[in-house]
């Protein structure tokens, strides 16, 4: 599996989108990207108007995307990278996706730009939008993130798109010269039975033996490329709910970069919508890159 060949900068003007250009421009050095950056005049129907035609709105916010582009230019000047830029019209998320296809993006980089600590801080907005719409991988940027790539975690179930994401990270920290962590949570759904009784304690004993069974086989698989490659590679299984386990993991082993499937146990309707990866991404103070499929 090839790493990135081309990415996508999704900027708004924002603090946030502009350290995600810079974190995309650092990575695409080392992995020898080509990288594009574009921004979107969201023309909304109030700008059709005779009074906005009059007033030149349309103008002001093109003077506006325009200034956004030199801007990314001189970032990208300064550390040395080229880059293609685009200006597009119409609803963010939509221009952003079709920029990137057109382009022949496999990467499409975004800053998280929710102002709450909240999962909910992305719903609605373009990042959210993109994370569930876009057919190529997504990696959301924190505003606070620097670019530093030593250690990479991988949270598996052992379905589909995460043991694709598993691969993708073990291409990067190849690339990267990065130590591998492998995590998988035991999430036991709660039990309608009277609390404390030997029914209770063996159904739950049971499920947990056979997640374990399950998760440890997904991780076997993974480490097994990773000894191949050469890359060092830890693998746990803790207990808890899934996203603060992942999270409470990546703060005390210092992850630089979390690596996701698209969708886990939510299923493929739902893609992200109420998972596991939502709320990572939503709650991380780390970049996290989600990988479709």
């Amino acid at each position: 599996m090839s790493t990135y060949q081309r990415i996508l900068v999704a900027l708004d003007g924002s603090d946030e989108s502009f350290n995600a250009l810079k974190y995309a421009l650092s990575f695409a050095k080392k992995a020898k990207s080509e990288v594009y950056a574009a921004t979107v005049v969201q023309l909304k129907g109030e700008l059709s108007s005779a009074l906005s035609l009059f007033l030149g709105m349309e103008d002001l916010l093109k003077k506006g995307a325009e200034s956004i582009i030199k801007k990314a230019e001189g970032i990208a000047s300064e550390l040395g990278v080229e880059i293609s830029t685009h200006i597009r019209k119409g609803d963010p998320a939509r221009e952003i996706i079709d920029c990137a296809l057109s382009e022949g993006c496999d990467l499409i980089v975004s800053g998280k730009t929710g102002k709450t600590g909240l999962a909910k801080a992305l719903l609605g907005s373009t990042s959210y939008k993109l994370l569930t719409k876009s057919p190529v991988d997504v990696l959301i940027v924190p505003k606070k993130a620097s670019f530093k790539l030593e250690s990479i975690l991988v949270p598996t179930d052992g379905s589909g798109p995460a043991q694709r994401a598993g691969y993708k990270a073990i291409t990067l920290a190849k690339l990267f010269s990065t130590k591998l962590y492998l995590l998988s949570v035991v999430e036991i759904e709660p039990l309608f039975f009277e609390p404390e009784t030997p029914k209770l304690m063996d159904t739950l004993e049971n499920l947990i033996q056979s997640q374990r069974k399950a998760y440890t086989s997904a991780q076997e698989a993974l480490s097994k490329r990773c000894e191949l490659e050469g890359i060092p590679c830890i693998a746990n299984i803790e207990k808890g709910v899934a996203h603060e386990v992942i999270l409470d993991y990546s703060a005390k082993k210092a992850i630089n970069l979390i690596v996701m499937g698209s969708y886990g146990k939510s299923g493929v309707e739902k893609i992200l919508l109420g998972s596991v990866a939502e709320k990572v991404v939503g709650l991380s103070e780390v970049p996290v890159l989600v990988v479709k499929n």
